[in-house]
């Protein structure tokens, strides 16, 4: 009950917030109430409210649940609604672009981005330890790759030269030396199948379509929310560095299948532990996969766990999936585009 209670306030603070909405028409005044109804509503546990609208519960609290539920509902149409109309007014100028997932991955902690990519006096071009890690290993299994697909074979003095040309590049401790070397014999006794076109290290950018005036190009989602239509900004395929990229990855295995409708990314990961194979940062990638090669139907990724040599479960990303990812990623966009302070 406490927690209904919690969401029913939340829900009525976003009622008066509203009212800010319906009586304001200049855009730039906007930013604050929507920023603010945005945070509430992601910080929502909807599940909370439908329990409460289940036939246990009483008839009495359930029609004015009902009209808040609707009330989230609607002031989801809302924020979107305004978050286009700003991001068509402004053309969409991103300040602070362009964006990768691990850079929105400090977007609730905005001091944090700022220290990171903002501000004049940040180390640049420094990397970490176990960047350089990821890195020098990341160079080893693209040479491993190559020579595979070109029937190359290899032995461990030649797997231990490729890993010294790395770490001469990304300088480790002798601790990961030995730890790479070992990554990529693991990696050999259990080579991904190469199919179809097959790339490595891939760099892969995105960026809004354009008329000829540099009006964002629109068109009409019927696929993403079923019985309903939604207008969205048209994305098309850029170069990595391109100054007007929205979003940008890099795949570091990427295959087209021989009829070209499935795509397919792997990631390596060098840290020790498992994680899920639906990430923000792989969806982000197959969306991105999925505007430089619209024909394809379906991505499927997999992370591949280079310190225990295994794959984790593949997932499929299908269009509708691609389009919530697009959402979170440009609500995310929105967030750091708009913040006008960088306390911490």
């Amino acid at each position: 009950m406490k927690k209904l209670k919690e969401q029913i306030i939340q829900l009525q603070v976003l009622s008066e917030l509203s009212t800010e909405l319906l009586g304001e028409d200049n855009t730039e005044a906007l930013k604050p109430t929507i920023r603010k109804m945005s945070q509430i509503i992601s910080s929502m546990d909807v599940s909370v409210l439908e329990k409460a609208l289940q036939p246990t519960t009483p008839p009495a609290p359930a029609k004015p649940v009902a009209l808040l539920l609707q009330l989230q509902q609607n002031h989801k149409q809302i924020i979107h609604n305004n978050l286009r109309q700003i991001q068509m007014t402004n053309q969409m100028k991103l300040k602070y672009g362009p964006y990768s997932p691990s850079r929105l991955e400090t977007v609730y902690c905005p001091y944090l981005f700022y220290r990171s990519y903002v501000d004049p006096k940040r180390k640049r071009d420094h990397e970490s330890l176990p960047q350089a890690r990821g890195s020098a290993a990341h160079l080893v299994f693209e040479e491993i790759n190559k020579g595979l697909v070109n029937g190359k074979s290899f032995t461990y003095e030649s797997i231990g030269q490729i890993v010294n040309d790395a770490v001469k590049m990304h300088p480790v401790s002798l601790e990961e030396v030995m730890e790479i070397k070992d990554m990529a014999l693991l990696y050999l006794r259990r080579t991904p199948y190469f199919r179809g076109d097959v790339e490595f290290e891939v760099k892969m950018a995105i960026k809004f379509e354009r008329d000829n005036e540099g009006n964002i190009i629109e068109y009409t989602d019927k696929i993403s929310i079923p019985g309903e239509e939604r207008v969205r900004p048209k994305f098309v395929e850029c170069d990595y560095d391109d100054p007007e990229a929205v979003a940008r990855g890099r795949a570091d295995i990427k295959m087209i299948s021989e009829d070209t409708t499935m795509g397919f990314i792997i990631d390596h990961k060098t840290q020790k532990g498992v994680i899920d194979g639906d990430t923000f940062q792989m969806g982000v990638y197959a969306w991105v996969m999925s505007i430089c090669y619209p024909f394809l139907d379906q991505i499927e990724t997999t992370l591949h766990f280079a310190a225990l040599g295994i794959y984790g479960d593949s997932v499929t990303w299908s269009k509708a999936d691609l389009l919530k990812i697009e959402d979170h990623f440009l609500t995310l966009v929105h967030h750091i585009e708009s913040e006008e302070k960088w306390e911490p």
